[in-house]
């Protein structure tokens, strides 16, 4: 009887009765699913589907068949009637009809279909093994949408961003092909395929679902990466050196970039003819306009460093690097031998933004250069919407000779791109807040003293990871810090408590009754989960917290012992029965040295007050204190 009345209601809502059809936009050459919302076909169901006016498949008395001149082009579950459309055309565009007859009556659902000519031609862009690419999603995702990315003939999940389950993961793949090559984008669903081999070529489809949404829409590319390109370029000083752009010929929308360091030297962008060389030795480089190839001729020393090229469209962005050593041929071959280059760069590759690199070099004679760039493990940090953060530079120690001096180069990257920078001896610098996308207009501010970069009433749209790179000869280092803006909650338990203390963040459930209990360190960090009865505690929590966790096997609540400053912060608590719940933890730590200061101060306080003619003196004579301009 209760299947009944759920099968009655879905006719009803079926049947047209809340509004009009809903509409379906897609691009020409994506595939698109329209659901029935049949959890399973019943015995007596016959489903049939109609795109203007024509039948196209049908469901009844155990037959499945599809109809009509693309029925090539079109795939019916049996197990819930929903269709999908592959390869859709122009001409697939209009009313597609869905109706279900069984016993209990009959009910339509239509979808006005409108298929957009790609103004984006999909053609094929050669990848050389080494490449990094993103393939983009074309959308962002909303609260309960669903973005499930798979891979080859198996269609294998390779990455999942579902808004509802709470689930944010990518594969190494059935065989491990893709272990540490994949990065999922939260907001957008965008995938990046990092240093790809031949083994990752192959066909990957976007299926994505809006919340609320009756219909997938997928999006397919088909991606080969073979071959190699010289990475790694010598030339004597004076010769000529040719940069390969591996194609044979630009794509009309194709927007192809030369980048050396921090710095766009050449242009490309066939759709409004635009060519040009900027920003480097304007009479040396010249630029092939049909491949896109660069040519640095003369070349001298200065021009040695890391070089990035980077083609990207509205559908796919591809990066190549090529590292270039230049050498004076008055040299000894163990000179030659010593001279290097250490190139540092972001490890986000994001659509649409224009890669950061630093090139550090130091040329020596007689030995090897040996001072390479120091990277740090990051720190995590994690604030409310409309708070205000502040990113430190010591607030993550690599070694002693980390520390930020007055005269290094500062530059803090997001999404790949400087949106904060202080030129040496910190009388110049400059905050971008039209970069990556404008999302920092008016928000960022720089001290350029310290280095430390503050971004008030932070957004959600402002998580991420953010890198500063020091930048000084012979010692630069990188410093990331990894942070995570949460939607304002209903409500959030705060939890205060003093350095080296511990503290416990309570689910008050039985993870015995509830199918995954799961702690995450801000919105990416997974610290424990106990899914089934089985606890897992994850490999970063050596890393950050050194075993300085423990997770209730009953209740599933918290603990973290001897507590350090870095882990202050917000705690997402997960806990999936049959929908998700989340609560939200913060914890505030009182750094040892802040309560020493506080009692020095006290001290000091009751002295000043035991000696009341002193006290007079001394505000009789007040101290001048010098200002400083932020």
């Amino acid at each position: 009887m209760k299947s009944v009345l759920i099968r009655v209601l879905f006719l009803l809502f079926a049947t047209g009765v809340f509004g009009d059809a809903e509409k379906v936009s897609v691009i020409e050459g994506d595939s698109v699913t329209l659901h029935t919302a049949v959890t399973e076909i019943q015995r007596d169901d016959e489903i049939e589907w109609r795109l203007n006016g024509y039948r196209i498949a049908k469901i009844s008395d155990d037959s499945v068949r599809t109809e009509g001149a693309f029925r090539d082009r079109l795939q019916l579950d049996n197990q819930t009637g929903d269709i999908k459309i592959t390869n859709i055309k122009t001409t697939d565009s209009g009313e597609c009809k869905l109706q279900i007859i069984n016993n209990s009556g009959s009910s339509e659902k239509i979808f006005s279909v409108s298929v957009l000519s790609d103004v984006d031609e999909v053609k094929s862009v050669p990848l050389i093994v080494g490449d990094s690419v993103t393939l983009n999603s074309g959308t962002i995702i909303q609260r309960d949408d669903v973005i499930e990315w798979r891979f080859g003939d198996l269609n294998s999940l390779i990455a999942e961003n579902n808004r509802k389950t709470g689930n944010f993961s990518t594969s190494d793949g059935p065989d491990g092909r893709f272990r540490e090559r994949l990065q999922l984008d939260y907001w957008t669903g965008s995938l990046t395929i990092m240093n790809i081999g031949t083994k990752n070529s192959g066909f990957y489809e976007a299926g994505i679902r809006k919340s609320s949404s009756g219909h997938t829409i997928h999006k397919s590319y088909n991606v080969t990466a073979s071959g190699e390109v010289n990475s790694t370029l010598s030339v004597m000083e004076g010769e000529s050196v040719s940069l390969n752009s591996s194609l044979t010929e630009i794509q009309k929308d194709d927007l192809m970039q030369w980048m050396f360091g921090d710095s766009q030297i050449a242009e490309i962008y066939k759709a409004d003819d635009r060519f040009s060389t900027s920003h480097g030795p304007h009479d040396r480089l010249k630029l092939d306009h049909q491949t896109g190839s660069l040519t640095i001729t003369n070349t001298r020393f200065t021009d040695s460093g890391l070089y990035e090229l980077k083609i990207s469209s509205s559908r796919r962005t591809i990066h190549r690097r090529i590292t270039v050593t230049v050498t004076d041929p008055g040299l000894s071959t163990g000179a030659k031998a010593a001279i290097g280059v250490v190139g540092v760069v972001s490890n986000l590759l994001v659509a649409g933004c224009v890669g950061a690199a630093v090139v550090i070099y130091q040329r020596h004679k007689n030995s090897k250069l040996k001072d390479q760039a120091r990277i740090d493990k990051g720190r995590i940090l994690s604030v409310i919407e409309g708070e205000s953060i502040t990113l430190n530079p010591e607030d993550t120690k690599l070694h002693e000779d980390t520390k930020v001096h007055k005269d290094d180069k500062l530059q803090w990257i997001f999404r790949s791109c400087c949106i904060a920078e202080r030129e040496r001896a910190a009388d110049s610098f400059t905050v971008y807040g039209d970069r990556p996308d404008g999302r920092f207009k008016d928000r960022l501010k720089l001290n350029p003293q310290t280095g430390s970069l503050t971004i008030p009433n932070t957004k959600t749209i402002d998580t991420g990871v953010y890198e500063l790179l020091i930048i000084r000869p012979g010692k630069s280092s990188i410093k990331r810090f990894n942070i995570s803006v949460f939607v304002k909650p209903d409500e959030i338990e705060t939890k205060s408590v003093e350095e080296g203390e511990s503290v416990t963040l309570k689910t008050d459930v039985d993870v015995q009754k509830v199918e995954q209990t799961l702690w995450k360190f801000g919105l990416y960090t997974r610290l424990a989960e106990i899914r089934r009865g089985a606890k897992k505690i994850s490999p970063f929590t050596a890393v950050i917290f050194q075993d300085r966790l423990e997770m209730d096997d009953k209740t599933g609540s918290l603990t973290i012992k001897e507590i350090k400053p870095t882990d202050a912060g917000i705690y997402m608590l997960y806990i999936i029965e049959e929908d998700l719940k989340t609560k939200l933890f913060r914890v505030k730590v009182d750094p040892t040295e802040n309560r020493n200061n506080s009692m020095k101060k006290s001290v000091r306080k009751s002295s000043q007050i035991s000696n009341p003619e002193e006290e007079s003196v001394r505000k009789s004579n007040p101290e001048e204190v010098p200002l400083r301009s932020v």
